[in-house]
């Protein structure tokens, strides 16, 4: 695997960690934080695995599900893209809220953890 890739998974999972105790912290605006940097950097990782050298400026996840030329296998981790797709950062041409992002309750929270669990799993399959 590619030095970076590599970086940036491990990354990814120190994020999750670090979702998992802000959900025992009741924090849940942090679980969707860590949870999208964690997709963000798993995502930089496929796309380094796929091209090497390629990056993108963009923070959106669906622009770099699909610059990473992946098939997503779950429909839901493309609607996990793109609802923490609008959390957080600054609005960028590519990543304009369509509607914006509500902090979810804790039985949302668990969700997007569970989710973002799951599609780093995969990811991290996909990259190797």
């Amino acid at each position: 695997m590619h030095v970076e890739a590599q970086r940036l998974v491990a990354h990814a999972a120190r994020d999750l960690d670090a979702a998992r105790e802000m959900l025992e912290q009741e924090d849940f605006e942090h679980v969707c934080s860590f949870c999208r940097n964690a997709l963000e950097k798993l995502l930089r990782a496929a796309i380094l695995r796929r091209s090497p050298g390629t990056s993108s400026k963009s923070h959106n996840l669906v622009p770099l599900a699909a610059l990473a030329g992946l098939s997503v296998p779950k429909r839901e981790f493309m609607d996990l893209f793109d609802q923490l797709g609008r959390f957080g950062g600054t609005p960028t041409p590519d990543n304009l809220p369509v509607e914006p992002f509500e902090v979810p309750d804790r039985d949302g929270a668990t969700r997007i953890l569970k989710q973002s669990v799951e599609c780093y799993r995969w990811l991290s399959e996909v990259i190797g």
